[in-house]
């Protein structure tokens, strides 16, 4: 084997050995990167010159118009989040469908699919739904491993249902229109989630967990008040009418994401202010929480910035080109292994 090829292979198992040591992925990008330059050197295979290239392409990225969606989709989730939109969901979803049996597991779901819609951020929205619901669902009965997994998997559904920070970025870096992404995404995403209730509804009748009544706290323990009628309207018709001016503008072609992702942190801040929870507090908050997810991952974009530069200079992704040419697979089969790959990849 040539030592080119060496170097890609090394590169790969090293950068997956650091991610699995709990090593931030970004700083994995980045030291792998450099070490490998430097063992490329010595090979004159690399000249440390090529990092010149880097300033650049960082430069690139801030000044990327259609990144810029990025920390305001941040900002728009997390204003939801500290703005108490889930609690209110959960809730009042809780109280529609309490004579189904199994209601707190599907409307973990739903409300998991509505906040995805909503603002795309998978941190805040599992957070919370776990605060929120997991002690509920296991006093209702549901099996540790149903309740801790629909939580993690509705919360998860941020990173396929538009708006997808995941989609704006992948969206820059393969040169596609995000919002051709964003609607191809609809669809999976929806299946998905019929998929979580269906899994849901059959597990509670089978198993014989959860029951008809259940319900939510709506409130801290023992200050429970019911919602009105107008207070469940705007609880549900909150985050669905501004997921409807975000994706509607973005499909409709009325506005780029990031117009639509101005539009969106722009309804957030009215939704908190309708509910009286826009106080200096909750700002600084707001805007702190933004900032370090907003840090993180751009750092993870500069991080593969260097990785990038090495791997091209070693040859990387001509050999990955040589591997898919010269494969005996169709398309579809390397589509497939794809697809597993990121799923395996999933898991870390």
């Amino acid at each position: 084997m040539e030592t080119e090829s060496l170097l890609v292979l090394g590169m790969f198992v090293c950068l997956f050995a650091f991610i699995m040591t709990g090593i931030p992925v970004a700083f994995a990008l980045s030291g792998v990167a450099l070490v490998f330059a430097l063992i490329a050197y010595s090979f004159d295979l690399f000249y440390l010159t090529d990092f010149g290239f880097i300033p650049s392409r960082i430069w690139g990225v801030m000044q990327n118009f259609t990144l810029m969606a990025v920390p305001l989709f941040i900002f728009m989730g997390i204003t939801l989040e500290k703005s108490g939109i889930a609690a209110e969901l959960l809730s009042t979803m809780a109280q529609v469908l309490k004579r189904i049996k199994g209601s707190l597991g599907l409307t973990v779901v739903l409300v998991g699919g509505i906040l995805a819609a909503s603002t795309g951020i998978v941190g805040a929205t599992v957070v919370t739904l776990g605060v929120l619901a997991l002690p509920t669902l296991l006093k209702h009965g549901y099996p540790k491993d149903l309740a801790t997994g629909v939580i993690a998997a509705s919360g998860t559904l941020g990173q396929i249902i538009p708006p997808s920070i995941v989609l704006v970025i992948l969206g820059d870096i393969m040169g596609i229109d995000v919002g051709d992404l964003f609607t191809a995404a609809i669809g999976p995403g929806c299946l998905l989630i019929l998929g979580y209730l269906s899994y849901v509804f059959l597990r509670s009748r089978w198993s014989g967990s959860g029951k008809r009544g259940e319900d939510l706290p709506l409130a801290e323990e023992g200050d429970e008040v019911p919602l009105t009628m107008s207070q469940k309207l705007f609880a549900i018709l909150g985050p669905i009418g501004l997921m409807v001016i975000v994706l509607g503008s973005i499909l409709s072609g009325l506005a780029s994401p990031t117009e639509a992702a101005a539009c969106g942190a722009v309804g957030a801040i009215g939704i908190a202010l309708g509910k009286g929870k826009l106080s200096r507090s909750v700002v600084m908050e707001v805007g702190q929480q933004t900032s370090m997810i907003t840090a993180m991952v751009f750092t993870l974009l500069i991080g593969a910035q260097f990785f990038g530069v090495v791997f091209r200079a070693v040859g990387g992704d001509y050999l990955i080109e040589d591997l898919i040419v010269n494969s005996q697979f169709g398309p579809d089969t390397i589509l497939f292994g794809v697809m597993v790959l990121v799923f395996v990849l999933g898991f870390f």
